[in-house]
């Protein structure tokens, strides 16, 4: 009954360092004066998504059109009318896509490193059963042996039903409903699922369109929104994948290898290909960087846990520029 929290508003943190004897000091601003005081445990609860990352691609820093980081886009009218050019292929990479599509623009590419694995998070509609549910099941939450789990051999059975379940849904094994942009290895365990699928269809129209009719008519029901309303008419999104760079001082991005996906399955050490496109806005879907500015001498003889660096995109190990547009950070990217 004697406990109590004491919430301070307003309070911006300068500084946390380890006490030599104990605890932290803790420094903050108060009327806009530096008040130290110490506390015995620390709880960094500040988020992770403040500071963008923005990958390393040759050129990037003199292109001619707007760059932005996906924290940056507030609305569709930022897109609208434009040749857009959306940078990555997880969950955000895909809502931009989509909102790409709805905007819309004049022409919408993606360009990915290595590829993605789509799948949905609800199977059945949005009042169907969630991709968690229907994953977590006895066999994934049995005891299995340390040699089991090593080899992964559950994971590899899985992966067969998995797939033959992808195939007999959707037509197509390397992603429920995914006709392009597949990942090298399509093995459970092995990649980032992505989730968000609103965009798929759009994405699917050139790939499908290079198939015979018969290849793609069984399936044909997915071609549609999630909401089961119709496609809009003459929109598609293309999908480029592997190294590219800007042509500085333009607008034309240049892409080195494999140019377009070719059919839902492209043979492994297919030859790549050469393209050369323009676009008036790119939108980086490339995550942040973790940043604690204020923790000072943490990390180190005690241990505290202080988050890597991740790794960045880039097609060759250049300089990070700065984007055109100083983007506008938000959490929840």
């Amino acid at each position: 009954k004697d406990f109590k929290i004491d919430i301070r508003f307003s309070t911006p943190i300068q500084c946390v360092e380890p006490c030599s004897e104990g605890g932290y000091n803790v420094t903050f601003l108060v009327s806009g004066n530096p008040v130290t005081q110490q506390f015995d445990a620390v709880a960094v609860c500040s988020g992770v998504h403040n500071t963008p990352l923005i990958p390393a691609v040759p050129g990037l820093d003199s292109f001619a059109g707007e760059v932005l980081h996906s924290s940056a886009y507030k609305d569709m009218s930022q897109l609208r009318g434009k040749r857009v050019l959306v940078v990555g292929s997880q969950e955000t990479a895909m809502d931009v896509g989509y909102r790409c599509v709805k905007a819309p623009t004049a022409a919408t590419t993606m360009v990915v490193r290595r590829g993605f694995l789509s799948v949905p998070h609800v199977f059945g509609g949005e009042d169907g059963e969630p991709l968690d549910t229907l994953i977590t099941n006895a066999f994934e939450a049995t005891w299995q042996h340390r040699w089991m789990e090593m080899t992964r051999v559950k994971w590899e059975f899985t992966t067969v039903a998995i797939r033959v379940g992808f195939f007999l849904g959707s037509g197509t094994s390397i992603g429920w409903n995914q006709w392009a942009g597949r990942v090298r290895f399509v093995k459970r365990g092995f990649n980032y699922i992505t989730k968000a699928t609103d965009v798929m269809p759009y994405i699917n129209r050139w790939a499908k369109a290079k198939l015979p009719w018969w290849r793609t008519a069984l399936w044909s029901y997915l071609d549609c929104e999630s909401d089961g309303a119709p496609l809009t008419p003459g929109i598609q999104v293309d999908v480029r994948r592997g190294n590219w760079s800007v042509m500085p001082g333009t607008k034309r991005v240049e892409f080195h290898d494999e140019a377009r996906d070719e059919s839902a399955n492209p043979a492994p050490g297919s030859p790549t290909t050469h393209h050369v496109a323009e676009y008036d806005t790119m939108v980086l879907c490339t995550g942040y960087r973790q940043r604690f500015p204020f923790l000072k001498n943490c990390g180190g003889a005690k241990g505290e846990p202080v988050p890597a660096e991740p790794t960045t995109a880039s097609a060759t190990p250049t300089p990070t520029p700065t984007p055109k547009s100083t983007p506008t950070p938000t959490a929840g990217d």
